[in-house]
């Protein structure tokens, strides 16, 4: 494979190793699931059958998905039937730059439950306790790399700006607890947070140059990075392979949630905030990136300093309405602000059937700044085994090759909890 296909592949995959992934908002029209408290810690499992659960592993697993811009624009299909980047050289230029936006934004998210378990006590109490690895990465690329990775330099000097990448990834230890009396109930979780690894990186002006038959890369950004107990950079402050540097935290923090729901008869009114804290993480790495291709084609990191800084996690709002039309279906409605760098606004519509306790089924629709989105999800109980399944934004229309024709928009989640 070709440099700038590695260098194509690599921009599209920075985000995807490592803070948390948006929850399934169409579980929140879901009878009988387990994790509403997530959307909503006075939210508690509606099925009176279910006096507690537990799950290690394999509890639920959240993977969110969102880009301005297709797959299909980067991955494209041979006459037979090879899939290539939009880099190969029998893709034409202008087929593969007609698709790409001045600023191409891709944010990837993780929510994966280690460990679950809940119960429901006496008096209207009730309890759950997780611990989850969080992971939400944002990576924004300028249209004008795909140019200079596709065309070459066209001009003696060519100047790209708008490069950046930022990633916060951690565990959390989280504990709730709701409280219901008569028509109204009330939700609080307490979250201990662990930093794994934060990286902010830019490139504010990279400039290539083509003179005397001679090409040259030179770029300057900013970089911040806490990635303990491994170390990045070494003492002549190029970014090499990580290497063990001992026993150390990248930083701790705490988090709560609190939130309300209120039944008027049929009608269930509530309204929640989630993830209202944030890290304080120890900055190991913290200066200008500097990157020459005349300097063996390494990052440098230019006055490198340790800090100590705060750093609020994406705060979540949710507000929601649910209405029993009869006893097997409901309707509702869901707003959602996701406040931070991956700022998403959303309203969506559900309708949910649940002929009995074995089986609940819900369908949503609605928008976001995103654009429309459709989603489904399952909740099914065979004696003491509850799976779990659904998705916020239902992918629609793929290349013959299975390819998404469509910018993502959506959040995908499964799982499997042991109930008692």
């Amino acid at each position: 494979m070709k440099k700038r296909e590695i260098l194509l592949v690599a921009i599209l995959c920075a985000v995807s190793f490592s803070s948390g992934a948006q929850d399934l908002n169409t579980g929140f029209f879901l009878d009988s699931y387990a994790f509403g408290h997530r959307i909503n810690p006075a939210l508690q499992c509606s099925s009176s059958s279910v006096s507690g659960y537990a799950g290690i592993g394999v509890d639920i697993v959240n993977v969110m998905a969102r880009t301005n811009v297709a797959p299909s624009n980067f991955v494209f299909s041979l006459d037979d039937g090879t899939l290539v980047s939009g880099l190969d050289n029998r893709i034409p230029a202008d087929e593969f730059l007609g698709g790409i936006k001045d600023n191409n934004n891709i944010i990837l998210g993780l929510n994966e439950n280690i460990l679950s378990f809940g119960t429901r006590g006496k008096r209207g109490l009730s309890y759950n306790f997780e611990m989850n690895v969080k992971s939400l990465n944002n990576l924004n690329v300028s249209s004008d790399v795909f140019k200079l990775l596709k065309k070459g330099v066209s001009s003696p000097v060519v100047d790209i700006n708008d490069f950046s990448l930022s990633s916060d990834s951690y565990v959390e230890f989280a504990l709730g607890f709701a409280k219901r009396r008569d028509n109204f109930s009330l939700g609080f979780k307490v979250k201990a947070l662990a930093g794994i690894a934060s990286a902010q990186a830019s490139l504010k002006q990279l400039k290539a140059n083509y003179i005397d038959d001679t090409f040259s890369i030179v770029g300057t950004g900013e970089i911040k990075m806490a990635a303990a107990p491994l170390s990045i950079v070494g003492s002549d402050g190029v970014i090499s392979t990580p290497e063990f540097a001992g026993p150390k935290d990248s930083g701790l923090g705490v988090a709560f949630d609190l939130g309300f729901c209120y039944n008027i008869g049929a009608l269930e009114i509530s309204a929640a905030v989630v993830d209202l804290g944030g890290i304080t993480w120890k900055y190991d790495t913290e200066g200008t990136l500097y990157y020459d291709s005349a300097d063996g084609e390494q990052f440098r990191v230019v006055g490198n300093e340790s800090s100590i800084s705060f750093k609020m996690l994406p705060l979540t709002v949710n507000a929601g309405v649910r209405y029993g039309i009869n006893r097997m279906l409901s309707a509702g409605v869901l707003g959602t602000y996701k406040y931070g760098f991956a700022g998403i606004l959303e309203a969506r519509a559900g309708l949910t059937f649940t002929p009995g306790s074995i089986l609940s089924l819900a369908v949503s629709g609605g928008l976001n700044n995103f654009g429309p989105v459709c989603g489904a999800a399952l909740n099914l109980c065979l004696g003491p085994v509850n799976l779990y399944a659904g998705i916020d934004g239902i992918i629609a229309g793929f290349t013959a090759q299975g390819v998404p024709e469509n910018p993502l928009n959506t959040t995908a989640s499964a799982g499997l909890l042991i109930s008692w």
